[in-house]
């Protein structure tokens, strides 16, 4: 079958930086091929020069850069607008981000539709819209394209997207990192949904991090490194037997299930008591929602509690109420055995230092503007540090996380999206905490930074002895890092033991759901 994109000797420099170095690669009709690598890799910008989306500072060239049978080598913006929904698709990672939180969803879907003029009439277009978000199965179709993106879960604005991406009828879609963040069966239903568009007929450039991912979806695979293909074939071949050794430092770098510990009896770190949140939906008809129903938890120093559930299950209001920023309507959590859920927040500042999260944007958490320096000096002085023994602090906090003296004089936008990571950690360690609440902290890296920030994070607990509360929707991650798991579902714990038994031997149906995700796709 023809290809309908042929890219060849796709070079993109950004100043003296040669940031894509002669990549070449096809695609199609029907086809899945995926673009896997570090950040920086040049992956995204690879697959933005499919949209002509590319900074404008980029100088792009190519011996050949065709796409749907045309020479897009010599377009300029106003060609590439009248091509993109209409010829070339995006799907990005973060659909929150991407979807206008002003407009309805429905105005979003349409809003290609209108642009490229496939469909003409106000019912038509609305009709339309009901159509597509139908087909990527989203429920009562009607209803969701009048409300919000907020309104919906992170699974169902993701297939918005996508529906507002193949609205025009593509024939090529980018899928930009499309599964991050989402729990193990919205990805899985996302990664199903993109099989029967490929199975329709629709080419498919994939950029991921996630190999599982890559495996159910790939017909083959692009390795990137530094912007080259270091590594190409099929599917089964590059996962299967790779022999790059940097695809093989990548198929080794995914996390593997951890040694099972006995259970510590120790008195807890943290430990929460029938903890309740109802949030009031504001209409007599549509009753208050419960976010969290009778939760209860402990966790013990030097141990790691995971907490496991779909989007909407209630993993965040359970981490607020932890972490003191939100009061339960009922129940308890207790700091070192003391009260902590119940002080005012003006009794809690003093300890406050002694509970630190960890977030998953790293580049949000850090202020954009101040050095590293600045920003450990801060907690360091929260901490009530003595200016005197603030630099010398910093080092030591930089070491401790595997950084540099360097780094000091360092922006966030200057660092590496792992070395933001570690910088994050290195700041909740200043006030010397004894619990780290992890709000899923590696989801947005690739899988050699994943593993080298949770080898950190293991060995920081060693060190240590912190308790460590991990929210992760990959269960892979939980599997190689949490003594225990807690398993939500509309706000109710369905499930909790000890991670190789819940894992291994699930009793619930939602647990055995989730499992089913951690073990399909199989990496070859």
């Amino acid at each position: 079958m023809s290809a309908i994109v042929r890219v060849e000797g796709l070079r993109i420099a950004i100043g003296a930086a040669s940031v894509v170095d002669g990549v070449s690669f096809e695609i199609a009709p029907g086809e899945c091929l995926a673009i896997v690598g570090e950040s920086g890799a040049g992956k995204s910008l690879t697959a933005r020069s499919l949209l002509g989306m590319l900074p404008d500072a980029a100088e792009v060239t190519a011996d050949r850069l065709e796409v749907d049978g045309e020479d897009a080598g010599g377009w300029r913006e106003r060609d590439w607008r009248r091509r993109r929904g209409s010829t070339v698709g995006l799907v990005s990672q973060d659909a929150l981000a991407a979807l206008d939180p002003l407009r309805r969803v429905g105005a979003e879907v349409a809003e290609a539709i209108v642009v490229h003029r496939t469909v003409t009439g106000r019912e038509a277009v609305r009709d339309r819209v009901v159509e597509l978000l139908d087909r990527v199965a989203v429920p009562e179709p009607a209803l969701r394209a009048r409300q919000r993106p907020h309104e919906l879960s992170g699974g169902l604005r993701q297939r918005a997207l996508i529906a507002s991406a193949i609205s025009a009828s593509p024939t090529v879609l980018v899928a930009d990192e499309p599964t991050t963040a989402l729990d193990a069966t919205v990805q899985r239903r996302v990664l199903e949904l993109l099989a029967q568009l490929k199975a329709d007929g629709l080419a498919i450039l994939l950029v991921s991090h996630d190999l599982g991912a890559v495996a159910g979806l790939a017909d083959r695979v692009a390795v990137m490194r530094d912007g080259r293909f270091v590594e190409t074939g099929t599917t089964a071949q590059v996962l299967g037997a790779p022999t790059h050794p940097f695809t093989r430092a990548l198929l080794a770098a995914r996390p593997v299930p951890g040694s099972p510990r006995a259970i510590d009896e120790a008195p807890p770190a943290l430990e929460a008591i029938g903890l309740r949140r109802v949030y009031p939906s504001g209409t007599r008809a549509r009753g208050d929602r419960v976010a969290v129903a009778d939760a209860s938890l402990r966790v013990a120093p030097g141990r790691t509690l995971g907490i496991v559930g779909e989007s909407g299950s209630g993993k965040s209001t359970l981490v607020r109420m932890l972490l003191a920023i939100e009061r339960p309507d009922s129940g308890e959590v207790l700091l070192d055995g003391l009260p902590w859920s119940a002080l005012s927040e003006r009794s809690r500042r003093s300890r406050r230092g002694r509970i630190q999260l960890v977030d998953q944007d790293a580049f949000g958490a850090l202020n954009p503007r101040w050095r590293v320096s600045r920003i450990l000096d801060e907690a360091l002085q929260a901490h009530g540090v003595p200016r005197a023994r603030r630099a010398p602090a910093a080092r030591e906090l930089l070491e401790g996380v595997g950084l540099d003296a360097g780094h000091l004089a360092r922006r966030p936008g200057e660092l590496s999206g792992g070395q933001r990571q570690r910088v994050a950690i290195a700041r909740a360690l200043a006030s010397d905490p004894v619990v780290l609440v992890c709000d899923e902290p590696v989801s947005a890296l690739d899988a050699t930074v994943q593993a080298q920030v949770l080898d950190l994070l293991a060995s920081t607990q060693r060190r240590l002895g912190v308790a460590i509360v991990l929210v992760s929707h990959d269960l892979s991650v939980i599997a190689s890092m949490a003594d225990e798991v807690l398993v939500m579902r509309d706000g109710v714990i369905v499930e909790r033991g000890a991670t190789d038994a819940v894992l291994q031997r699930p009793t619930h149906p939602f647990t055995r759901d989730l499992v089913a995700g951690l073990a399909e796709p199989k990496l070859f």
